[in-house]
């Protein structure tokens, strides 16, 4: 069997790269000016190039 490694850098190394994560995250959450992809393209925008979607085929 081999023997176990310490864990001290690698679980620093972790938390540091979680904890910047998280931070960035929030800051992102309540920036009101940040883009999201929660609501769908309705073709008003420009930012994307891409054409209006279709409309809802009613005959269905």
């Amino acid at each position: 069997m081999t023997e176990p490694r310490p864990l001290g850098r690698t679980w620093h190394h972790h938390v540091t790269l979680v904890t910047a994560a998280q931070a960035f995250l929030a800051l992102r959450r309540y920036d009101p000016e940040a883009r999201t992809a929660a609501a769908p393209c309705n073709g008003t925008c420009t930012t994307c190039g891409l054409p209006p979607p279709p409309e809802p085929d009613d005959a269905l």
